[in-house]
């Protein structure tokens, strides 16, 4: 018997590829797909069965082979993240992984305003751009992908001060807010 889980599949493969079907054995495709099923599954289960066994007889320890490895990868990776993540106050920087977008600016073209900003983000999945009306509640009106630098409102408020700001999300969490603008969008 093969020692690695690849091999475990070629068996696996060559034993599906010996099932066979007798010439009138079955009157439908349905009746066939159920007699041929336990065999399926048989094959199936001793594939999972080879490779849970090849599994459970690795090493456990993070200093045994093939673990070794793969524990000095994870320990490089971790004073990475230790390193990006030394922005203890929240303030963006360009070093920070976690920098709140800055430079928040917008124009106004036809009732449509265009925003832009700096992503200082590094690990974003990508940003939430919020706008409150006049002196109202902030609430989200786009959800961006990562690295998203710029977006155009162009379901203003006539008439009100539509104020904005920018946020980055995460897979964990979200960045301090951009800056604010506030636009005053002429009555149509």
């Amino acid at each position: 018997m093969s020692t690695s889980i690849g091999g475990y599949w070629s068996n696996c493969e060559k034993d599906l590829e010996k099932l066979t079907i007798l010439e009138g054995a079955y009157c439908k495709a349905s009746e066939a797909k159920v007699g041929l099923e336990s065999s399926v599954n048989s094959c199936f289960s001793t594939f999972v069965s080879q490779c849970w066994a090849k599994w459970n007889s690795l090493p456990d320890g993070a200093g045994d082979p093939p673990y070794a490895a793969g524990q000095a990868v994870l320990n490089k990776i971790i004073e990475q993240i230790k390193e990006l993540a030394k922005n203890p106050d929240g303030n963006p920087s360009t070093n920070d992984a976690w920098g709140a977008p800055s430079g928040l600016s917008g124009s106004i073209e036809k009732k449509k305003v265009n925003l832009i900003w700096i992503d200082n983000c590094i690990v974003e999945n990508g940003f939430k751009v919020e706008r409150k009306v006049d002196e109202g509640e902030w609430s989200v009106v786009a959800t961006l992908k990562a690295n998203s630098t710029s977006w155009t409102d162009k379901h203003t408020v006539s008439g009100k001060t539509n104020s904005y700001q920018v946020r980055a999300t995460t897979t964990i969490n979200a960045t301090p807010y951009s800056n604010s603008i506030s636009i005053n969008v002429p009555q149509k």
